[in-house]
């Protein structure tokens, strides 16, 4: 890298910091993926006001990688230096919960898992209700983050239906290199622990843990089987530092 482009990518950092802080009174580390979206867009758009038109008889075409396939993708991705860790499933250390949950017993156990976490020192974890979050988002952060955790109410004998969904968006994609726990709940008969069971032997994820299953509503033993996976997470995370 050369000095040039280091003072240049120096100073574009200092001008986001600073529509971050205008924006959201944040740090660019503080703001979560759609506020940094908004944030560049409003830093993009200033450096496209004072930018002067280049004229003359050449013309520029760019082409998106979104709708690149084969070796165009592949070459496009070298050529802006990611394409070893894509190609390795390379991710950073934190972990995804994403779970469903239909009364918010299944919530109140993805919080107890989260708060274990933050408290063993993980820094990044990501909550994703996926009634709520659009797939490619949760899909996004898992391949960022080296650590899943899926939770799940059994739903007419089977998994909740998002949460399956998102099972098989996981599996199609073929993603390696990743720790696994899972958690679920049930009234009368469970069924979607056994299912995610099922999920962890076809992904070949390093399934990490001891799965939690509870009946109805949290009680303090749930809470320490909660514990227990997020700490057995914590543990495998830490391991690559």
């Amino acid at each position: 890298m050369t000095l040039q482009r280091e003072v240049i990518e120096l100073k574009l950092e200092e001008q986001l910091e600073g529509i971050t802080q205008s924006m959201y009174s944040k740090s660019i580390s503080d703001c979560s993926d759609k506020e940094l979206y908004y944030a560049i867009l409003r830093l993009t758009k200033g450096m496209l006001e004072i930018t002067e038109p280049i004229s003359g008889p050449k013309k520029v075409y760019y082409i998106s990688a979104e709708f690149l396939i084969g070796k165009l993708l592949s070459n496009n991705l070298i050529n802006l230096g990611i394409y070893d860790k894509l190609s390795r499933y390379d991710a950073d250390e934190g972990v995804v919960i994403a779970y469903g949950s239909m009364y918010g017993n299944t919530e109140q156990m993805a919080e107890a898992i989260a708060a274990e976490l933050s408290a063993q020192g993980i820094k990044n974890i990501v909550m994703h209700n996926v009634s709520k979050s659009n797939p490619s988002y949760i899909l996004a952060d898992i391949f960022r983050y080296k650590g899943l955790i899926v939770g799940s109410p059994t739903y007419s004998n089977q998994i909740f239906p998002e949460v399956e969904s998102l099972l098989s968006k996981i599996l199609v994609r073929e993603l390696k290199g990743r720790y696994l726990g899972y958690f679920g709940s049930f009234t009368w008969a469970g069924a979607a622990v056994k299912r995610m069971a099922e999920f962890a032997e076809k992904s070949k994820f390093e399934l990490v843990g001891d799965p939690v299953e509870m009946k109805q509503a949290m009680q303090d033993i749930t809470y320490t089987q909660c514990e227990n996976l997020a700490r057995a997470m914590a543990d495998r995370l830490k391991k690559d530092r």
